[in-house]
């Protein structure tokens, strides 16, 4: 992983479209990863001024990045699931309404279990 320091992944969060994300969010963040030991961080000369601190995945914080990974993958699958719309089966009847009229016009949602 590259070694970013925190204002590089503050605009990239920015960039994203994640709507505003502080240098007070960050910051407590990575020294929350470093006390868990999950980054490393180390002085790196500057070519504008002092030195800056770079941070970097330990191999603990890789280890866990990829549980992370895969954790947020199973999640989003999920989700994406329970939001996919169907097409409206046209024999569909609504328990409380018999004229037709009053049915959706739309696809309808389906929330099912995902074993099923």
């Amino acid at each position: 992983m590259r070694d970013d320091i925190p204002p590089a992944n503050v605009r990239r969060l920015d960039a994203a479209e994640f709507g505003t994300v502080s240098y007070g969010t960050v910051y407590p963040l990575i020294t929350r990863l470093h006390r868990l030991g999950l980054v490393a961080n180390a002085m790196q000369p500057s070519p504008n001024g002092p030195p800056r601190k770079v941070y970097r995945l330990t191999d603990t914080g890789h280890d866990r990045l990829n549980v992370w990974r895969e954790q947020w993958t199973q999640f989003a699958s999920v989700v994406n699931e329970t939001l996919a719309v169907r097409p409206l089966n046209p024999d569909f009847r609504s328990p409380h309404h018999s004229a037709r009229a009053h049915e959706p016009k739309c696809g309808l949602l389906v929330l099912s279990d995902r074993n099923n």
